[in-house]
């Protein structure tokens, strides 16, 4: 594991920290679900241990269920701390596929988590919870974008910042993200990284691969990736790292995605 990775996740670790601080006011009531949809989660495996010791198992379905069929606001924020720490713990699992679906955890995965958060209309909630939160995100996305680029030619990745773009995108307006990507490419120890997770970005958006386009939001991310790569930004960004890089292997990546680039640009000005 990279410097860059670990201190990343030390600042991601602190905000999640923060989230504890932050929620522990609200405590685990009696929830009472609606009868006609029993069986999403177990209250007794809920109190089985201390919140930050509950396994991502003993969870179920409540993310998906939560303030529909089970409980209320202030019963999801009573468990957001962990289910947005397991968010980061069980779904970034290197070298897998959904692997939140292969573990039976699917109600814990990224999008249905933060799609909560908007139901529960978390932008309205006191200062200090909404501060947490975004703090959280953007850590949370540094982080991701911090991790090395995937190689293969397999879209879906654990790190891969599109797979992220699109289930943040449940949440919040996902454009300053973008912002930020490109600031990382722009300096610092993880711009070459950064560069790298773009060129991917720029493949994803000229062979219009479905993975831009999932979760409710998708056409959303689709769009802005789409602006973002007629700008101009990625095209520069591209042909600085691949003149930069003295490691071979990315600068052939590089200048592949930049030829690929260009084409689709030369597409769209023919459109």
């Amino acid at each position: 594991m990279s410097a860059i990775v670990e201190e990343r996740r030390r600042e991601l670790d602190a905000a999640i920290d923060s989230l504890y601080t932050v929620f522990r006011e609200y405590k685990f009531t009696d929830v009472i679900g609606d009868p006609a949809f029993p069986g999403f989660c177990d209250p007794a495996t809920l109190r089985a241990a201390p919140l930050r010791e509950l396994p991502a198992t003993a969870f179920g379905r409540l993310a998906e269920k939560s303030m529909t069929t089970w409980g209320t606001v202030d019963d999801f924020r009573h468990f957001l701390p962990r289910l947005l720490e397991l968010v980061v713990d069980e779904w970034s699992v290197p070298g897998t596929v959904d692997p939140l679906q292969k573990l039976g955890l699917d109600g814990l995965s990224p999008d249905i988590v933060f799609y909560k958060l908007r139901y529960g209309g978390y932008s309205t909630w006191k200062r200090r919870e909404v501060e947490a939160i975004d703090t959280y995100l953007t850590r949370l996305w540094a982080w991701v974008l911090a991790n090395p680029a995937d190689t293969s030619s397999e879209f879906w990745s654990s790190y891969n910042p599109s797979v992220w773009l699109h289930d943040m995108c449940e949440a919040c307006d996902v454009g300053v993200r973008f912002d930020e990507w490109v600031a990382d490419c722009r300096r610092g120890a993880n711009a070459q990284n950064a560069t790298c997770h773009l060129a991917n970005l720029a493949a994803q958006v000229a062979y219009d691969t479905p993975i831009l386009r999932g979760g409710h939001s998708g056409e959303s991310v689709a769009r802005l990736s789409a602006e973002l790569c007629a700008s101009g930004v990625v095209a520069t960004l591209l042909e600085t790292h691949f003149c930069e890089s003295a490691d071979s292997q990315i600068a052939q990546r590089l200048s592949d995605a930049l030829e690929i680039h260009e084409a689709w640009l030369a597409r769209q000005k023919n459109q």
